[in-house]
């Protein structure tokens, strides 16, 4: 998600997109008291969505982008025809399962999108006409986001994990990692795919070309994820950003989305080679993924 967001604005202001988890959560974190209590809060909001039509359940959403399309605010050369395509998960991701049946019908289906339009403004000045009419003598480039994701297999039996060379070429502006159980991208239903958490790390260390990057490495003992927190914060510039509504708190961070992040400045380069090693408090006995961005 782009956009200086912390979680409560992402369930108040994008829940008509039909977006209520900000939680992050296993399936077994419903059961319980506290489970009970988020369980019965997204209840309220789906129905609140919702409209009857005879046996059926049909949902109103609406999503409103929170940048303009491809990232860019230049408007589109005139008469250009723009085709926008998404890749549908199954229900069992985007709805919650709560009778536990195995025959839901809606099992490894998706729910039916009917009716999609999307609504756009439409600019035109003199300023822009002479503009892109330019294009007879010159070319009219766009600048846009490239974003690449990385799985990366955890080895198990060793305390000590070395990951020399994972990513090459030119240098990133950002890098974003997580740990997270293998299971929940493998399509364990019971696993959140976004849960992000410590698991055993005390030592992140994030190296170019072999050398250390600024800041680097992170140390979290004690279970602590101030610093894992504090430079996560840095990188995505919501340091003591009065522009932003609030702030994730610790134990947020903590629980859901810990996530080690960095902002390259001076250490760009056309060939350099990324690298990641890590110490853990115990060897790993089940299969973990770290997957970077």
């Amino acid at each position: 998600m782009v956009g200086n967001f912390n979680p409560s604005y992402l369930t108040s202001a994008f829940y008509p997109a039909g977006y209520f988890d900000s939680w992050n959560i296993d399936t077994s974190r419903f059961v319980g008291p506290g489970g009970a209590n988020i369980l019965s809060k997204i209840e309220d909001k789906r129905l609140s969505l919702l409209n009857n039509s005879g046996n059926d359940q049909v949902y109103d959403l609406l999503f409103k982008p929170p940048i303009g399309l491809l990232n860019s605010k230049k408007p589109l050369l005139p008469k250009t025809e723009m085709i926008l395509s998404f890749d549908r998960a199954s229900s069992e991701i985007s709805l919650l399962n709560k009778s536990n049946e195995s025959d839901e019908p809606l099992s490894g289906k998706v729910v039916e999108l009917k009716n999609v339009f999307m609504r756009a403004s439409y600019y035109s000045t003199p300023y822009l006409r002479n503009y892109f009419s330019t294009i007879t003598t010159e070319e009219i480039s766009y600048r846009y986001d490239e974003l690449a994701v990385y799985h990366k297999n955890l080895p198990q039996g060793s305390t000590v994990i070395r990951m020399n060379n994972i990513i090459g070429g030119n240098t990133p502006s950002y890098l974003f990692a997580g740990i997270i159980e293998s299971s929940a991208l493998n399509g364990d239903y019971t696993k959140s795919s976004t849960a992000f958490k410590r698991h055993g790390v005390i030592e992140f260390d994030l190296t170019l070309d072999g050398y250390s990057a600024h800041g680097f490495p992170l140390i979290s003992e004690n279970d602590s994820p101030i610093n894992v927190y504090d430079k996560y914060l840095k990188t995505t510039n919501r340091k003591f950003d009065n522009i932003c509504a609030e702030q994730m708190l610790p134990s947020d961070f903590q629980q859901f989305h810990y996530i080690y992040a960095h902002k390259f400045l001076g250490e760009a380069s056309e060939t350099g080679w990324i690298g990641i090693n890590l110490k853990l408090e115990e060897a790993f006995t089940e299969n973990y993924t770290l997957g970077k961005i």
